[in-house]
């Protein structure tokens, strides 16, 4: 809960000393301890190493002290170029967990690395991710293509018999086969909900809800549709035992 000119003056503390003004609110020691290197670290194409809560990697040939924060709908980046003493934070009025360790520290490193008088990385999440949540759209789009053409495909049987497959390529393509793709979609779900359920609602509601709503449609269309399509098949076995049943005219 803060503004940019309030971060600002937190980043120049860290840039002076632990100091702002006229307050003193930490040792330049421990100014020091919180940015050095410690661990390695490798994150969603971002590689470099850990101090005591800060990032720290290298821009344009010079070392760069950051870090990202999120809370839902919100996104924040600081960083701070020691060598040079200048510093940024970057606040915005969006975020989604699928975004924040992606596209948007990418956008902060690139506004690092052009505070570092460098160029940014060329942009690899920020063109991919975008469009990767906008294809959420498809999966129900999909699913109601697959009903309506599971239907389709039950009423030629009714009409045509002999366009019926064997009972063994009944099973392989038209039960087994589409099962698959509803699984997936009935696993997602569980396993958001197995997890944090609560966090995914605030952090990505847009993705969690279409993976609850798909998933549990995918759930109960896997029963619907093999009923359908076995019910089908086993009217074709009762109607070619009554053809064989029936007699023959001399």
């Amino acid at each position: 809960m803060s503004t940019s000119e309030d971060l600002s003056h937190w980043l120049i503390a860290h840039l002076n000393g632990g100091r702002y003004g006229g307050a003193q609110v930490l040792s330049p020691a421990g100014i020091d301890e919180m940015h050095r290197p410690a661990v390695d670290f490798s994150l969603m194409g971002q590689s470099g190493q850990y101090g005591m809560g800060w990032f720290v990697s290298t821009q344009g040939g010079r070392q760069v002290v950051w870090h990202d924060g999120v809370v839902p709908a919100y996104f924040g980046y600081m960083a701070l170029l020691p060598g040079q003493q200048r510093g940024l934070v970057l606040l915005f009025n969006a975020d989604h967990f699928l975004m924040s360790n992606t596209a948007l520290v990418e956008v902060g490193m690139g506004a690092a690395a052009l505070l570092a008088g460098g160029q940014p990385d060329p942009v690899r999440w920020g063109g991919i991710m975008p469009w990767a949540l906008r294809s959420l759209l498809l999966v129900p789009l999909l699913q109601v293509l697959g009903v309506v053409l599971t239907l389709r495909r039950l009423r030629r049987w009714r009409r045509a018999p002999e366009l019926r497959p064997s009972r063994g390529r009944t099973w392989a393509l038209h039960v087994l086969l589409p099962l698959m793709p509803n699984a997936l979609l009935v696993a997602a779900p569980l396993g958001l909900a197995s997890s944090s359920l609560r966090g995914f609602l605030l952090y990505g509601p847009d993705f969690t809800w279409t993976a609850l709503v798909c998933g549990g449609f995918a759930g109960l269309w896997m029963f619907v549709r093999s009923w359908l399509v076995l019910g089908h098949c086993k009217e074709d076995r009762q109607q070619r035992s009554v053809d064989m049943r029936r007699p023959r005219a001399a």
